[in-house]
């Protein structure tokens, strides 16, 4: 299966080319592109942290902070200094922020391939979910040090949207639990506010809204945080599987189009070397307290995509070029990906058993809405 899925992206990049090329489309300069791929990020995030374990979460809370914190800037520090030992050009250390996080839609669809531990599995979704704000972070300091850049804005609108990410948040969780609960108590309510007889599309419906919102004002953090608490019944776990699976194909499409500007090869190699290289040193210093077999499977996670292709459109506009070499990077980065792990999992034995499963997805299962509601 993993080889016709590598197949199938492979042709999705190349349908991504051909329509760049045949429309002398650039989709730095196109405002549907741009809301496009906000919008497959937006799956990808809720894919992944859709499938966290929240009791695993907490348990693991501390290594999650350190991975998302500590570890994004050691990659960062540790990408940077390759790009800048080999070329020695400052810009080049920006596009090191564009590769540093892991790819939450690649990691939501590949999760029933890994040989991780649930433990192991909630960790990564979480660091995969939620390491982005950090880089968005890094990318402003480090566009204003490496590129001269004048982002006194930038970082005023980045706390805007920190700050209504958080407003966002607390709304939707309102939301979730105020007509959950009204359903429950009150049918007139759900019948006349709503227009909906079923508590599960009442609560859809509200937070179907908010994940709109976020899309169209890129509140990504938001999206993330949904996945959470904000869970459809068990029912629609193939549904969200399988949109994850197709987003992920939509998504090499647009890496595809995304190349077709032109592709800096020897720079994109090393960026992309340099990045898988970080994640298993970060992995190495962060996972010491865990099983050999989860601590292998994290250091071969490194995963690039979607948000990678973001974040070089939005650098692109400050340093032409940057899409030339962060596209061929993120292809290095998954080559040796799927090559380290196909070895890795021919090595390594499975160390979730079948009961182990079973328990995490009767703890990680969805909300019965038939299920009355305590205040």
């Amino acid at each position: 299966m993993s080889g016709i899925r590598t197949i199938i992206l492979c042709i999705a990049v190349a349908v991504g080319l051909v329509i760049a090329a045949a429309g002398d489309y650039a989709p730095t300069s196109s405002a549907v592109y741009g809301t496009a791929i906000v919008a497959l990020l937006a799956v990808g995030l809720y894919g992944s942290t859709h499938g966290i374990v929240v009791e695993e979460l907490r348990e693991n809370l501390r290594i999650v902070v350190l991975a998302v914190t500590v570890g994004v800037v050691l990659k960062v520090v540790l990408i940077a200094g390759v790009m800048l030992a080999v070329f020695r050009k400052p810009e080049y250390v920006v596009m090191a922020v564009a590769v540093a996080q892991i790819d939450p839609l690649s990691v939501a669809a590949l999760q029933s391939e890994t040989r991780l531990s649930e433990t192991g599995r909630t960790i990564l979704r979480a660091w995969a979910a939620f390491d982005d704000p950090v880089t968005v972070l890094l990318a402003i300091y480090l566009s204003t040090f490496a590129l001269d850049v004048q982002a006194t804005g930038d970082l005023a609108a980045f706390g805007y949207n920190l700050g209504l990410n958080a407003l966002l948040i607390c709304v939707a969780w309102l939301t979730w639990r105020y007509v959950r609960v009204a359903a429950a108590r009150q049918p007139r309510i759900r019948e006349v506010l709503l227009v909906v007889r079923s508590r599960t599309a009442a609560a859809s419906a509200a937070i179907g809204g908010v994940v709109v919102f976020a899309v169209a004002k890129s509140l990504m953090l938001t999206v993330a945080v949904l996945g959470l608490f904000a869970r459809p019944p068990a029912r629609f776990d193939n549904v969200i599987k399988w949109s994850v699976q197709a987003t992920m194909v939509l998504a090499c499409c647009a890496l595809g189009m995304a190349l077709a500007g032109g592709v800096d090869w020897i720079p994109g190699l090393v960026l992309g070397a340099a990045a898988f290289g970080a994640q298993s040193v970060a992995a190495a210093v962060l996972t010491r307290r865990l099983e050999l077999t989860d601590r292998v499977s994290l250091a071969l996670c490194q995963q690039n995509g979607l948000t990678a292709i973001i974040l070089s459109l939005v650098l692109e506009a400050q340093h032409h070029g940057t899409v030339a070499v962060v596209g061929p990077a993120v292809l290095t980065v998954n080559v040796l990906h799927c090559a380290s792990n196909a070895i890795w999992h021919r090595l390594a034995p499975r160390t979730t058993s079948q009961s182990a499963v079973q328990r995490a997805g009767a703890l990680s299962g969805s909300v019965d809405f038939s299920a009355p509601v305590k205040p």
